[in-house]
């Protein structure tokens, strides 16, 4: 990961009547809506609409009024902080922040934010059909590029019967310095459905959601390409739902629209996700709930991207699916480079599920994804981690998995070959990747630990997928319904197997088959086989489709001890007038 400093903020504290920032008042300053006369507050629910001074009161007499006109105040000095006191802000329409405003309150729990029941946001949100308590942009009537603003230590409470309706805060513009953090948010979102081109140095962090349809949920959208989005931050954000929601808790989409096809495109990088938890209550019985989603749209490279620590609690066996983390690829113009996943825990819930591509990006050939850290018990669904690629492997194309649990909860179903511990898979045949390390794991119950000839959704694949080169390292199965489900491709170049040494299945020597037959390692391991004696001429081993004479004689001789390792899917031919003998081992 490139270094920066994502939570730097820029926002100018000018020194506006001998205080270091403005105040707002929940109640009222000059008149009877306040407990106590003139409270000490610049502005109020009594200050006059479109006022130019702290000093001027009279109607609508609304909250709304109290903080949008202080908003407006210091930004006509060139911008400052707005503090909003203690107390509860009970607002008819939407408060819209511009630039270089500090947007603050006292408390997360003690200055909070709500919709009055007669709330509608202001005109250009209505014309676009959207609906939200704060708008971050630099106009009211259009979106116009946001920088330096920062929005702290408030509670939003929309009520739960207006959670789709009304959104906590909503942008569709470019960010650039924007930082959002400490915030208590019920039944409410944050969302930028049209981050514009260049937005970079955004962080959200250190959010309690309770319900919402999505958390924080970022757009990348460009209507040219040959852009740059970099260094966005969310982290520490906790979820706890106990009503029916949809979309994801957190969610970075590229997107391009239009562009499809061409040479050029947009480029996102530096991306930290990091310290997300969901617990997902076991009353709710609906609804889908991903914890990270990464999804690079159309037209859009991903590079850079920390995911890490990401805790699940989930309620899929009750009805609610959903993974801890996905990542999507656009299957023709997409594709995400240098991706790290670590230290997932989750429990109830599917499993990761990830779309791999190198070359989607013109020119563009590298793609490396590490996994690591990993625990998942009672997964549901095929796979605890699936791959699932969508291009031809290339050479630069890189994936490794190690220091994993995945106790799989689905049922087995040897007919389709579902649920495994790692699924290696394609959308379609000869679709895989170039290079796959799985090291250091261990899975519970399922069809297999690993394959790479089983379908996502079920249902064997022949020939495999291909994966040009996959190494498996002490991985440990139990009570699985086979070790491995794993097979050579045409054109694969080596599947290797080593289990662990309190895993070596047991091997069966099988007869040796009639002079000049083929018999097929159908074993879902790699095994050797110690060969010797017997009259013969040759002894040929076909793999991915070639035949390699491994020893020959011009004429019938005994043939010397030999050692030939035979791959899931490797077959052996003897050619003989009088049978040699063999033993087969474990690998």
């Amino acid at each position: 990961m490139r270094g920066s400093k994502l939570s730097q903020n820029y926002i100018p504290q000018k020194i506006i009547q001998t205080k270091p920032f403005i105040t707002v008042s929940a109640k009222g300053i000059s008149n009877g809506l306040s407990d106590t006369f003139n409270d000490g507050a610049d502005f109020g629910p009594d200050t006059l609409l479109n006022a130019t001074s702290p000093s001027q009161y009279g109607p609508p007499f609304s909250n709304t009024s109290g903080i949008q006109e202080a908003i407006d105040y210091v930004s006509g000095l060139g911008g400052g902080k707005v503090y909003l006191k203690r107390g509860t802000y009970t607002v008819n329409t939407t408060i819209v922040v511009p630039s270089n405003i500090e947007l603050a309150g006292e408390g997360r729990f003690v200055t909070v934010i709500e919709p009055s029941p007669t709330f509608a946001p202001i005109a250009y949100l209505s014309s676009i059909n959207r609906n939200t308590l704060i708008y971050i942009s630099n106009s009211s009537t259009t979106n116009v590029a946001v920088q330096n603003t920062s929005i702290h230590d408030l509670e939003i409470n929309i009520p739960l019967s207006e959670m789709s309706n009304i959104s906590g805060i909503y942008s569709n513009t470019q960010w650039q310095y924007v930082e959002i953090y400490n915030m208590y948010m019920i039944n409410a979102s944050c969302w930028n459905e049209n981050m514009g081109p260049d937005s970079h140095n955004v962080a959200i962090r250190n959010f309690i959601t309770i319900n919402s349809d999505g958390s924080v949920i970022f757009y990348l959208n460009g209507t040219a390409t040959g852009y740059t989005y970099h260094d966005i931050l969310v982290e520490n954000i906790f979820n706890y739902i106990n009503q029916p929601v949809t979309d994801d808790r957190v969610a970075i989409i590229g997107n391009s629209p239009g562009l499809n096809g061409t040479s050029n495109y947009n480029q996102v990088h530096n991306i930290i996700v990091r310290n997300i938890f969901v617990y997902v209550s076991p009353s709710v019985t609906s609804g889908t709930v991903n914890g990270v989603k990464i999804d690079t749209g159309i037209n859009t490279l991903i590079t850079d991207i920390l995911i890490d620590g990401v805790t699940y609690y989930g309620n899929a066996s009750g009805g609610v699916s959903g993974n801890p983390v996905v990542a999507y690829i656009n299957l023709s113009y997409g594709q995400y480079d240098r991706l790290i996943i670590r230290n997932i825990f989750a429990l109830d819930t599917n499993g990761i599920y990830l779309q791999h591509a190198a070359g989607n990006i013109p020119g563009y050939n590298t793609s490396w994804t590490l996994i690591e850290g990993v625990e998942m018990y009672n997964v549901q669904g095929d796979a605890g981690i699936a791959i699932v690629t969508t291009t031809v492997p290339q050479a630069f194309d890189y994936i490794l998995i190690k220091d994993f649990i995945i106790a799989l909860g689905s049922a087995t179903n040897s007919t389709n070959g579902t649920p495994v511990g790692v699924m290696l898979a394609g959308e379609a045949a000869g679709q895989g990747a170039y290079r796959v390390d799985v090291k250091d794991g261990m899975v519970i119950n399922g069809y297999a630990a690993i394959s790479n000839n089983v379908y996502n959704g079920g249902g064997f694949q022949s020939p495999p997928f291909s994966y040009t080169y996959v190494n498996v390292e002490d991985v440990h199965a139990q009570s699985t319904y086979t070790w491995w489900s794993m097979a050579n491709a045409p054109g694969t170049s080596l599947v290797r197997i080593k289990p662990t040494l309190d895993n070596i299945p047991s091997v069966s020597t099988p007869t040796v088959p009639a002079s000049g037959s083929a018999l097929q390692n159908t074993n879902p391991y790699t095994v050797e086989v110690y060969l010797s004696g017997g009259s013969a001429t040759k002894v040929q081993v076909t793999r991915g489709g070639t035949t390699y004479t491994v020893w020959s004689s011009s004429t019938a001789s005994a043939i010397p001890p030999l050692t030939i390792r035979l791959d899931p899917g490797d077959s052996i031919t003897l050619t003989y007038t009088t049978a040699p003998t063999w033993t087969w081992v474990p690998a």
